[in-house]
C-alpha cells in the first residue's frame, strides 16, 4: 500500500525515510538447505537391485517351486516295542508326519527293507553305537521293524519326537532291488502390489515465483512445482522398501478397498523379506547391547546345516552395526565384491562394485552392509521400534543353481531373491509416472476443466524369495 507521506520533501536519505517506502530489498538466500542429508540413502530397493533380481510376470499371483532333501531321518512316535537283544526283532512306531499320502491315498515312508538304521544315543554322546536292519515296513501303521547288528546290544529308551537315521544298506547275494524313492518338490507362491502417490497443484500457484532457486545440491527449483516430483519419488521409494522388506500379506478377500473409488474389490499384498524370513528361515535372537561372537558361530551352523554356501551378506540396523564394530574392531577388512546383476534383454548383463566389510568365521564369509532405510527417524528407527532396527538381514550373497526350463535340461544361476512387476508386451507397470493437467504448464494438451495439474505415479510390484531356509533374522531382544 503507498504511504500517506507526500513525497518529494527535503531531507536525508536515511533509514526511517527510506523504510517507510517498503523497498529495502530483503537478505534471503536463494537456496534451499537439506537437513537430513540424503533421504533416499541405502533402501532396500538398492540391494535388490545390486544382488537380487527384477524380473517381470503377467500374473497376479507367481509360483516357483522348490527341491528338498535328498535324504531325511525318521522320527519315532512312541517307545520302541521289544528289546532287540540277540538279534530279535523289534519295531519302531513312526510319527504321522513321516507318512506321505497320495492321490489315491496310498500311504508311503521312507525307511525301506534293507536299509541300515542308526539308533540314537539318547543325546550324551557315549555308550554304544546301535545299528540295525531293516527287515519289515508297514506304511499304514505306521512303523518299521529292524534287527540289530550286532547280538549283545539292546535298543535304548526312545520317545515321541526321538530321531533316527539312515546310514547304510545291505543286501544278500542274488537278492532284488529295493524300492525307488521320491524327493519332496514344494511349490510357493507371492501376490503383486500396487502402490500409488500423487501430487497436485493449481496453475495460479504453479506460476507463483519463490525466493529459494535452489537445493543445497544444487538441483535447480526456480519452478518450484517440480520440486514435487522429489516428494512423490521418495514417498514411492519408502513405499516400495516397506513393501519388499516388511510386507504381510493377507487373504484374498480380507480388505475391501476403502478408497474414493468404491469399487468394491479387495486390496492385495505382498509378503516381503522378513516375514518370510520368520516363517521359513531362521531367527537368532541375540541381547541388544551385548552381542556375542558366539552368535556368528549360530549363524555359521545354519549355513552349515542348510549347506548355503560360505557367503553371507549381513544387512544390519545402525545399532547393531555399532555392537558388530565394536565386537570386531580388529578383523573388519574392506572388500570389494564383483558381482554379476542380470538386467534387461536376453544379453544383457552388468557388474557392480559393493563395499562390504568382512570377517570369516567357523568357515563362513560374513560381509557387512548397513541398511540404512532402518535408521529413518520418522518410519523405523522411530522410538518404540526398537524390533525393527536392531536387527540384521543375513542373506546369501551368491547365485544358486536353477532349472532353466521346465522340462530341467539344464541349469542357470539365479539370485535367491528379488523383485517382480507386472508387465504383458510393451506395458511395463513396475514404474508409471503420468500427468492429468488443466494449466497446460508443460505443453501438454489440456485434459480437464479445472485450472490444476495432477502428477501421478504408480507401481505395480512384488516381493520374491527362494531358499529361505538358507537366510536368517538376527533379532534383538
Amino acid at each position: 500500500m503507498p504511504t500517506a507521506n507526500k513525497p518529494p520533501v527535503q531531507g536525508l536519505h536515511s533509514t526511517e525515510i527510506i523504510s517507510s517506502l517498503d523497498i529495502d530489498e530483503p537478505d534471503v538466500l536463494r537456496t534451499l538447505f537439506s537437513t537430513k542429508g540424503d533421504q533416499w540413502k541405502s533402501s532396500f530397493g538398492r540391494i535388490i537391485q545390486m544382488c537380487g533380481f527384477s524380473s517381470p510376470t503377467d500374473q497376479e499371483i507367481y509360483y516357483h517351486y522348490e527341491d528338498d532333501d535328498f535324504m531325511r531321518p525318521i522320527e519315532v512316535s512312541g517307545p520302541i516295542v521289544g528289546t532287540g537283544a540277540a538279534h530279535a526283532a523289534f519295531t519302531i512306531p513312526l510319527a504321522a508326519t513321516d507318512v506321505f499320502t497320495d492321490a489315491l491315498s496310498g500311504t508311503h515312508i521312507f525307511p525301506r527293507v534293507n536299509d541300515v538304521i542308526r539308533l540314537p544315543n539318547n543325546g550324551t554322546g557315549t555308550g554304544t553305537d546301535r545299528e540295525a536292519l531293516v527287515t519289515a515296513v508297514s506304511p499304514g501303521t505306521p512303523s518299521v521293524t529292524a534287527k540289530l547288528k550286532n547280538a549283545t546290544d539292546t535298543v535304548p529308551v526312545l520317545a515321541s519326537g526321538d530321531l533316527i537315521i539312515i546310514t547304510s544298506g545291505g543286501s544278500a547275494e542274488g537278492t532284488g532291488q529295493p524300492e525307488g524313492t521320491i524327493r519332496n518338490v514344494k511349490k510357493y507362491s507371492n501376490k503383486l502390489q500396487i502402490i500409488k502417490e500423487s501430487w497436485k497443484g493449481t496453475g495460479t500457484e504453479m506460476s507463483n515465483g519463490k525466493w529459494i532457486k535452489q537445493t543445497s545440491e544444487g538441483v535447480d527449483i526456480s519452478m518450484y512445482y517440480m520440486y514435487g516430483q522429489q516428494q512423490v519419488d521418495y514417498m514411492m521409494q519408502m513405499k516400495h522398501d516397506g513393501a519388499l522388506l516388511w510386507g504381510q500379506t493377507t487373504p484374498a478377500t480380507a480388505l475391501v478397498d476403502p478408497s474414493a473409488s468404491a469399487t468394491g474389490r479387495f486390496v492385495q499384498f505382498t509378503k516381503g523379506l522378513i516375514p518370510e524370513i520368520k516363517d521359513r528361515g531362521t531367527t537368532i535372537p541375540y541381547p541388544i547391547g551385548a552381542f556375542d561372537i558366539t552368535k556368528f558361530n549360530e549363524s555359521a551352523q545354519v549355513v552349515e546345516d542348510n549347506r548355503g554356501g560360505g557367503v553371507m551378506g549381513v544387512f544390519y540396523g545402525f545399532p547393531l552395526g555399532i555392537e558388530l564394530e565394536d565386537l570386531l574392531v580388529d578383523y573388519l577388512d574392506n572388500t570389494d565384491i564383483k558381482y554379476a546383476v542380470e538386467g534387461s534383454g536376453a544379453n544383457y548383463k552388468k557388474m557392480v562394485s559393493i563395499g562390504f566389510r568382512g570377517i570369516i568365521k567357523a568357515d563362513t564369509v560374513f560381509l557387512f552392509k548397513k541398511l540404512g532405510t532402518l535408521s529413518n527417524t520418522n518410519t523405523y528407527s522411530a522410538a518404540g521400534f526398537e524390533d525393527h532396527v536392531n536387527i540384521a538381514v543375513v542373506i546369501p550373497i551368491r547365485k544358486d543353481m536353477a532349472f532353466s526350463d521346465d522340462q530341467k535340461k539344464s541349469m542357470t544361476e539365479v539370485p535367491t531373491f528379488g523383485e517382480r512387476y507386472k508387465k504383458l508386451g510393451s506395458y511395463n507397470r513396475k514404474t508409471e509416472t503420468f500427468e492429468i493437467n488443466g494449466t497446460g504448464h508443460n505443453g501438454k494438451r489440456i485434459l480437464i476443466a479445472e485450472d490444476v495439474d495432477n502428477l501421478y505415479t504408480r507401481s505395480h510390484i512384488g516381493f520374491h524369495g527362494m531358499a529361505f531356509n538358507q537366510m536368517q533374522l538376527w533379532q534383538g531382544e
